[in-house]
């Protein structure tokens, strides 16, 4: 699939320069990095240290118990502790 992409002048130049040392041409370079970064990245769904959603620290009163910073397991477990009759 071809596609265009705005890159600023002095970051191609260093991407043609390692492509040229690496003895490969820029879109392989470009498609090696996006690999790189991609196998890196873990997904947002799976993350276990995902940023939490804005209304989670609201949940603070309820998670005394809590010493994870966004351990969501450890938040349940206390909430429900509290919630025991």
């Amino acid at each position: 699939m071809l596609t265009t992409i705005d890159l600023p002048e002095d970051l191609l130049r260093q991407a043609e320069a390692e492509a040229a040392r690496r003895g490969v041409d820029v879109q392989a370079l470009l498609q090696e990095g996006l690999r790189t970064v991609l196998q890196q990245s873990p997904s947002r769904e799976t993350a276990d240290d995902a940023d939490p959603p804005a209304w989670f620290g609201q949940l603070r009163r309820y998670a005394t118990n809590v010493r994870g910073h966004h351990d969501v397991a450890a938040i349940r477990a206390s909430i429900d502790q509290k919630c025991e009759p």
